[in-house]
């Protein structure tokens, strides 16, 4: 009896422990679903920014943005609006080094 109450309690344990896990799931797969509706917008501005704008120093680089931050959206396009190039068009392994 000591062994299958043990065996019921660790199930126990392991279900409240995976009800937990089923809410982070939930976020991320809300988060993964907000990217991918935003997808062909930040590769659009990913693509300008690194054929227009790369070469040259940041201070540039924010007047081209302030130049061009109206016409996604004339277009309806949808774009993540706190989206940094340098961390989209990275690697994580380049920007730890």
């Amino acid at each position: 009896m000591q062994n299958v109450e043990s065996k019921v309690n660790r199930s126990e344990g392991l279900l409240a422990n995976l009800g937990s896990e089923r809410e982070r799931w939930q976020e991320s797969s809300t988060n993964f679903q907000a990217q991918m509706s935003t997808l062909p917008g930040d590769c659009l501005l990913s693509t300008a920014f690194e054929s227009y704008a790369a070469y040259f120093d940041q201070e540039m680089r924010a007047n081209l943005e302030s130049a061009r931050e109206d016409r996604p959206l004339e277009a309806e396009i949808t774009f993540r609006e706190t989206l940094s190039q340098s961390e989209y068009l990275s690697t994580v392994d380049k920007l730890a080094s």
